[in-house]
């Protein structure tokens, strides 16, 4: 699998489109319209028909499949993130599946795009691994990867799933073993409960003003991609922040880059980015989080500066917080290198659940989900706008604004 590259590349079009399938770049999950997933089908790159827990893009790209059933050959699936509570309630792969039969593509041809089309765009098929790492079909010298179906509508959970051969899940309940830890992996954790490093933070780095006509992050619900707006008041408008979160932040406080002022003040434009967004209506409070693709640093969306210092602070090791009016009324612990839980999925999906329902109770209303809403802000390579910890950062022009 050495020098396969996927891609992010919504809305490339023309020249742009041809240098970056030139550079031998695969593939692409970003699609929005049929239109756009042919246009780089033409280019001989793979498509990956998205549907997660923040972008819901299979309906759309359904027609590229309908119109020639020929494509699907080059068409797979892909969540692009999702969220345990729909990965439990809904599924992934298999709701990837559903979804397409309902929007009207053969079953069969469905189950093709999830599994050959997948390892034919990865090299899984064939010579780039080992003859018993080969998937992707039924077959002499594939992986016996297996899912068995009761039927051809993805209503219900597989009734069997094997992986390598063995049984791993019956009528959608684990059954697997699970490998024991060992002392390599005892100090993989130790190191990954220990990887949040935040400088010391006063309310005043949170507590910056607005200024008429700056650019905006403009949120569109159910969408990965952002706009930029130039309002002229901060009226529907939230704070934004990233905070660099791996300690250089730290390493540079202790180096004396705050002087004499508050606390963080002097990392702002360094390891800390403030800025305004859009289309994120919380209201009383601040969510914060330590997930922030793709450089995972802390995420924090607030109405005032009091609050989003309460979520910041209360992360600890890692992970989503949620406060209202100075206090915390939802939480999901991501110990692990702030990305991971160590809990079962069950125990994360309540979680997750409960999570939700308190940021709805706080404005956060669909289609925007709270948590995938905010850990797709900083991301920097999707358009328009995003935070980075050096600030405002435009993705198409790639400069800070």
């Amino acid at each position: 699998m050495s020098g396969l590259v996927d891609g992010h590349a919504p809305g490339v079009a023309g020249r742009d489109l041809n240098a970056y399938a030139a550079a031998g770049i695969i593939a692409d999950h970003e699609c929005t319209t049929a239109d756009e997933a042919l246009d780089k089908l033409s280019r001989g790159m793979y498509i990956m028909l998205r549907e997660g827990t923040c972008s819901h893009d299979l309906a759309a790209l359904a027609p590229l499949v309908l119109e020639d059933p020929a494509r699907a050959r080059r068409c797979c699936f892909a969540t692009d993130d999702r969220a345990p509570s729909d990965a439990l309630s809904a599924g992934m792969i298999d709701n990837a599946c559903r979804m397409a039969v309902e929007a009207g593509i053969d079953p069969v041809r469905a189950l093709a795009m999830a599994t050959l089309s997948a390892a034919e765009c990865f090299g899984l098929d064939h010579g780039h691994v080992g003859a018993h790492e080969r998937r992707g079909a039924v077959a002499p010298g594939r992986r016996a990867d297996l899912v068995l179906l009761d039927d051809l509508a993805f209503k219900r959970p597989p009734a069997r799933v094997y992986a390598a051969g063995e049984l791993v899940a019956e009528d959608g309940v684990f059954v697997g073993a699970v490998a024991p830890a060992d002392d390599e992996l005892a100090a993989l954790e130790a190191k990954l409960r220990d990887s949040v490093q935040l400088p010391a933070l006063s309310r005043e780095v949170f507590a910056y003003a607005f200024r008429p006509g700056e650019t905006v992050i403009d949120v569109i619900p159910g969408n990965a991609a952002t706009g930029i707006c130039r309002p002229e008041t901060d009226e529907g408008l939230r704070r934004i922040m990233q905070i660099e979160r791996a300690g250089r932040g730290v390493a540079a406080q202790a180096a004396g880059a705050d002087g004499d002022g508050p606390a963080g003040l002097g990392l702002v434009g360094h390891h800390i980015g403030r800025g305004w967004v859009r289309g994120y209506p919380i209201a009383g409070g601040a969510i914060a989080s330590t997930i922030g693709h793709d450089s995972h640093n802390v995420c924090v969306v607030g109405d005032n500066p009091d609050d989003m210092l309460a979520a910041v602070r209360a992360l600890g090791q890692g992970g989503h917080v949620l406060v209202r009016a100075g206090r915390v009324v939802a939480r999901i612990d991501l110990p692990l290198g702030g990305l991971m839980s160590d809990k079962r999925a069950e125990e994360v999906a309540a979680e997750h659940a409960a999570f939700e329902r308190a940021a709805r109770e706080m404005g956060m209303l669909p289609p925007l989900d709270p948590i995938m809403g905010v850990i797709f802000l900083p991301l920097p390579v999707i358009p328009v706008l995003r935070i980075r910890p050096e600030g405002m950062f435009n993705v198409s022009t790639f400069s800070y604004m």
